[in-house]
C-alpha cells in the first residue's frame, strides 16, 4: 500500500494502473485531475463539477462534465450559489444544522448517476470496467450517493466526508451503518477525524479499497 495525499485527498498508487480511469466529482480548479495525470500520464478523467460558471480544462485527458452527482434519476436538481467564488456550494437536500445564509442564487443544474457516469465513460473509453478511483468532494451529497451506492463500482473511493453539517445525525454510529451496509464491497483503508483546516471539521479525508483488492 502506497498511501499519497493528492490535493487534500488520500489515494493508494499501488492500486493505481498505468492508464487508470478516474471520476473527479467536485472537482473545482482541477487540482486533483491534474495531479493524477501528473503520476499516471496516460490516464483518463472524468470530472464534474455543477458550478455553471466554470470552464473546461485545455487538458485532452480530463472530460469536464457541468453536473451534479445524484442517487436519483432526477434529470435536475436546485443548486445554492454562496457567491464565493464557488467554495462550499451545494445542491438542495443537503442536511445542514443551520441553513447558511447569504446565497447569490438558487438555480437549477443538470445531474448524473454513478451508473450514468459509468455508461458515459464506456461511451467515451470503449470500456466496460469499473472506475479505478473516484473521488467524492460534493459538499454533503456524498452521503445520498453513498447511501445509495450501486456496488463494486470502484477500485478505491477517496471521500471528502462533510460530517460537521450535521454531527448529531452524522455520528459513529452513521458510519457503522455505512460501511456495513451500502459500502460492505469496501474496507476502511483510512476514516480520521480531521481537526485541520478547521478544529473538529469531520473525516475530510477517508479512503475505502475494494475487498477484492
Amino acid at each position: 500500500m502506497d498511501l499519497r495525499r493528492i490535493a487534500e485527498h488520500t489515494v493508494d498508487l499501488d492500486l493505481l494502473p498505468a492508464v487508470p480511469l478516474v471520476l473527479d466529482a467536485g472537482c473545482r480548479g482541477f487540482e486533483f485531475s491534474r495531479e493524477i495525470l501528473d503520476l499516471r500520464p496516460a490516464g483518463r478523467v472524468i470530472a464534474l463539477d455543477p458550478d455553471p460558471g466554470m470552464e473546461p480544462p485545455a487538458d485532452s485527458r480530463i472530460t469536464f462534465l457541468p453536473i451534479a452527482l445524484i442517487s436519483s434519476p432526477l434529470p435536475k436538481v436546485r443548486y445554492f450559489d454562496r457567491g464565493g467564488g464557488g467554495a462550499g456550494n451545494f445542491i438542495e437536500g443537503v442536511r445542514f444544522e443551520d441553513q447558511p445564509t447569504g446565497a447569490r442564487a438558487w438555480m437549477e443544474v443538470p445531474t448524473a448517476t454513478i451508473i450514468k457516469l459509468q455508461a458515459c465513460a464506456a461511451s467515451l473509453y470503449g470500456c466496460g470496467r469499473r472506475f479505478d478511483l473516484i473521488k467524492l468532494d460534493i459538499e454533503g451529497a456524498e452521503f445520498d450517493v453513498l447511501e445509495h451506492w450501486p456496488g463494486p463500482v470502484a477500485t478505491q473511493l477517496s471521500i471528502e466526508f462533510h460530517d460537521a453539517f450535521d454531527k448529531r445525525f452524522y455520528d459513529n454510529a452513521y458510519f457503522e451503518r455505512l460501511f456495513a451496509g451500502p459500502l460492505w464491497d469496501y474496507h476502511v483503508a483510512q476514516h480520521p477525524y480531521m481537526k485541520e483546516p478547521y478544529p473538529d471539521w469531520g473525516h475530510w479525508d477517508s479512503l475505502l479499497i475494494l475487498r477484492d483488492k
